[in-house]
């Protein structure tokens, strides 16, 4: 699977994203289609993070995140689950090498 999801998806989750840690704090921002370890379809979300500020935050960050876009998806019926990876720019710059 590993499809980039919709534009509307994309921009709903980096909306959120942004609200929340700050819109100079998500340098990056991806969205996949995929499936979770049950093959339940899934979304993964993957944050490039470079702000301290947001990085002292972070716990609070993912926890609010996965509330606010798991409550958005719900609500349009969405059966996706909600994956979420934080990463640094060595582990971005790894990812997609």
């Amino acid at each position: 699977m590993n499809e980039p999801a919709s534009p509307e998806i994309q921009q709903l989750a980096r909306g959120i994203a942004e609200d929340l840690a700050g819109p100079d704090a998500v340098k990056e921002f991806e969205v996949v289609e995929t499936l979770d370890i049950h093959d339940r379809p899934a979304y993964l979300l993957s944050l490039l993070i470079e702000s301290q500020d947001a990085w002292q935050r972070i716990g609070k960050i993912r926890i609010e995140l996965r509330m606010q876009l798991g409550d958005a998806l719900a609500a349009r019926g969405d059966p996706h689950r909600l994956l979420l990876q934080t990463l640094d720019r060595r582990d971005w710059s790894r990812l997609h090498a």
